[in-house]
C-alpha cells in the first residue's frame, strides 16, 4: 500500500527543490532532460487528480466542514 497523500506531498516538495537547481542549466541536453522530467511528473499530476474527482472521498475535507 503507498505513503497516502502526505508522502507524495513530501516527494513532490522536495522536487521542488531540484527546480530551483535547474532554473539555472544553460546545456541544451540537461535543459531537454529536465524538461522531460517535468513532463512525466504533471502527467503524474494529472492523473491523480483525475482519478481523485473520479473517486471523491466519502469524508469532507476539514476546508469543506461548517464551524459551529
Amino acid at each position: 500500500m503507498g505513503r497516502g497523500w502526505q508522502g507524495w506531498g513530501k516527494d513532490k516538495s522536495s522536487d521542488n527543490i531540484k527546480i530551483q537547481f535547474n532554473k539555472n542549466l544553460t546545456d541544451h541536453s540537461k535543459v531537454e532532460e529536465a524538461y522531460a522530467e517535468g513532463k512525466k511528473q504533471l502527467e503524474v499530476v494529472e492523473r491523480v487528480v483525475k482519478v481523485y474527482l473520479a473517486y471523491p472521498p466519502k469524508t469532507k475535507n476539514i476546508m469543506e466542514l461548517k464551524l459551529q
